[in-house]
């Protein structure tokens, strides 16, 4: 770029130099789900990694097995960001990668990602992934899920990361659909944590995931005095109402204090 000035005697100019740096693609692969059932659809996405959004991208290339995909059939987007597989085929499972080429004919190519079929048709059908309970209350997590009349039996169990111990199974013989409902009783900061609802055929398993979480109500204690006024040489008691809702189970400890001093 030059900048020229000019009067009447004559002429000046400066020119500066610029340069613009293209950085380097670094893909990688994002499977919206690392396991599908035959006939779902399948969504890979490739990430340049440029920085700029891809915007140094000038070509994509979708490769399965060190094979470059083409579009046809049930596969577009094989030249694109999005890798689309419609009516999956337990063909279709196998590793995945993206190449990207950017504006300076720079290419990359990303490591492998594993897209997993299964044969099961098993699909979890609530929507609850989350729920808070109030520390003493129940609290009830739900799963269901349906599948095929030919992969019976379906099977339901749940675990969790939290402190507490549950064991419950449920099977379902002859019809293509589980559900149950996890109670939690009377609950405390031990219930905290995941809980996941695991559903399998003879094909597979699903699962769904529930963040549980335990609150708990702050205390607003008050002073109870059996008698405003006592003689001297009667035993006096005062008691201490913490005044969080469940009869003091949330309470830590306690400490009096008179005239401020404790």
């Amino acid at each position: 770029y030059t900048c020229v000035v000019s009067d009447v005697n004559g002429t000046v100019q400066s020119s500066i130099l610029v340069n613009v740096t293209v950085p380097p693609p670094n893909p990688s692969v994002i499977i919206a789900s690392g396991l599908i059932a035959v006939g779902m659809n399948a969504t890979l996405t490739c990430n340049p990694g440029d920085g700029v959004g891809g915007a140094t991208v000038q070509a994509y290339q979708w490769i399965k097995g060190g094979v470059a995909l083409q579009d046809g059939g049930r596969v577009s987007g094989s030249a694109q960001a999005t890798l689309r597989i419609t009516s999956a085929i337990l063909e279709d499972q196998g590793s995945y990668t993206c190449g990207v080429t950017n504006v300076e004919g720079v290419t990359a190519v990303s490591g492998p990602s594993q897209l997993n079929i299964t044969a099961s048709t098993l699909n979890i059908t609530t929507t609850q992934t989350s729920l808070s309970i109030v520390f003493g209350q129940t609290g009830r997590l739900n799963c269901s899920a349906v599948g095929g009349v030919d992969t019976l039996p379906l099977t339901l169990t749940w675990n969790t990361t939290a402190n507490v111990s549950i064991s419950r199974v449920v099977r379902q013989q002859s019809v293509a659909m589980v559900a149950d409902t996890l109670t939690l009783p009377s609950v405390n900061t031990s219930y905290r944590g995941v809980y996941t609802c695991v559903v399998s055929d003879v094909n597979g398993t699903v699962q769904s995931s529930i963040l549980v979480n335990v609150t708990v109500p702050p205390p607003n204690p008050s002073v109870i005095i059996a008698s405003g006024l006592i003689a001297v040489g009667m035993n006096a008691t005062l008691t201490c109402n913490p005044g969080d809702g469940v009869g003091g189970a949330t309470v830590q400890a306690y400490q009096w204090i008179k005239g401020g001093v404790a």
